[in-house]
């Protein structure tokens, strides 16, 4: 119950810049597992803010182009519990180059 409270509290801005940190946090555990590399704190902020100023970017282009999304398989959604997060983690293999 304390996290949905406080996650009624915040506005998008905010939800948008903690996914970005939940992400980047991702992000640098792969770097130490697959890469051997253990990125600074300052590299996860860095790749976080970077990561949501391109997803604005993007996003706002979009807007204007009215680019319309094309979904290959039909996906359901289902609304989670109020207080709960959620993090979606995506992947890509590419056979050719032997890289994930």
């Amino acid at each position: 119950r304390h996290y949905s409270s406080l996650l009624d509290q915040l506005d998008n801005k905010i939800m948008e810049q903690v996914s970005m940190i939940l992400w980047a946090i991702w992000w640098g555990r792969n770097q130490k597992c697959w890469n051997d590399k253990f990125p600074t704190t300052f590299e996860v902020n860095k790749q976080a803010t970077k990561a949501l100023d391109d997803w604005l970017k993007v996003k706002a282009t979009r807007l204007i182009n009215h680019i319309p999304v094309i979904q290959e398989a039909e996906q359901r959604w289902c609304k989670r519990r109020p207080g709960t997060l959620t993090c979606n983690v995506d992947a890509a293999c590419y056979a050719e180059a032997n890289q994930f």
